[in-house]
């Protein structure tokens, strides 16, 4: 599932990360990459999403959270 659908104040780990080297690069840098553990702590009514990633929090813009596949853990 892309993080839309993920559930709030559920961990996932994020699978793809399928934006353009540029885009990707950037959010590697703020420790979205494959295999990092997320959660989804606050959502906007048109998509977007803030993500706990640790003690940080990253928002991203609808767009970009469609193009990140994650799994929830159980």
């Amino acid at each position: 599932m892309d993080l839309r659908a993920c559930p709030t104040d559920r961990l996932a780990v994020v699978r793809t990360v399928g934006l353009i080297d540029d885009d990707r690069l950037r959010l590697r840098n703020l420790g979205v990459r494959e295999g990092a553990v997320v959660e989804v702590v606050n959502r906007s009514p048109f998509g977007a999403c803030v993500l706990a990633l640790g003690a940080d929090r990253v928002a991203l813009d609808a767009a970009t959270c469609a193009r990140i596949e994650v799994e929830v853990g159980s």
